[in-house]
């Protein structure tokens, strides 16, 4: 092996971190939106800013966003694991305001797409996901859920490539993280951020790309933030969409609480 592609390279993953430490003749290409990473620096030597996030969306690679920071999940006082805030408690402050998010959803998809179309959500849990799942069910749309929990990965195949169908059954797909990466559906109209971060800009950059691909007739996105993030990254986000990253030592966008 003389040349080596790692794509979504954001994610280190220790067989291909060690084949690139251990062959020193290798050529290594990494690709990702997000190259914020602890040890990037030990992995490449340099960092090329192909085009920037702008520059792609005004060249029609990307869609423009339109953006509503919705009623959020409130994390106030909220407990802190290895940085973020825990799991139980976004799970049951998000619980709180699920009613809130299938409501606005259908107003802002009534508003600007003249009716429910095809979304992606991305809930602060399984469980909170499943109680999503629950109540888009019975206001009427057709919702399923992606996770761990499915322990089959037929399903899971199953229901991404239903919901790719230009007249999929399915109106949206809900995961926590299962989606965040990869995932590449152009004609979702529609994303909802419901889990709220502390500190990963990866994370609320990788969510928001799932629904930037351009598609036949798809003027923009929309994209309804129930998590408190649009607003906490605003700052760094724009900087990153419009300068691109400098440096292989940017683990402060990943590292520092907001």
């Amino acid at each position: 092996c003389k040349f080596l592609i790692v794509d979504e390279a954001h994610a280190v993953r220790q067989a291909p971190a060690d084949l690139i430490k251990g062959v020193h003749s290798l050529r290594v290409l990494g690709l990702t939106a997000t190259p914020f990473t602890k040890g990037l620096k030990d992995l490449y030597s340099n960092i090329v800013n192909v085009a920037t996030t702008d520059e792609l969306t005004d060249a029609g690679y990307l869609v423009p966003m339109k953006v509503y920071a919705a009623k959020a999940i409130d994390m106030a006082g909220a407990k802190v694991v290895a940085g973020e805030w825990s799991d139980k408690e976004v799970e049951t402050r998000g619980l709180q305001i699920v009613g809130d998010i299938v409501a606005e959803w259908i107003d802002k998809t009534n508003l600007h797409l003249g009716g429910p179309v095809k979304t992606i959500v991305f809930s602060a849990t399984v469980e909170h996901g499943a109680e999503l799942c629950r109540q888009f069910q019975e206001a009427g749309f057709n919702f399923q859920q992606v996770s761990y929990k499915d322990n089959n990965d037929d399903r899971r195949k199953e229901l991404i490539e239903e919901f790719s169908r230009a007249d999929s059954s399915i109106v949206g797909l809900v995961s926590c993280e299962a989606l965040s990466k990869g995932f590449d559906v152009p004609d979702v109209l529609c994303g909802i951020g419901a889990r709220p971060y502390r500190k990963s800009l990866s994370s609320h950059i990788q969510q928001i790309g799932r629904v930037l691909r351009p598609a036949p007739g798809k003027e923009f996105a929309l994209w309804l933030d129930h998590a408190g993030n649009y607003l906490r990254f605003l700052e760094d986000m724009t900087k990153v969409f419009r300068d691109g990253v400098q440096s292989l030592q940017q683990e402060s966008l990943d590292a520092k609480p907001r």
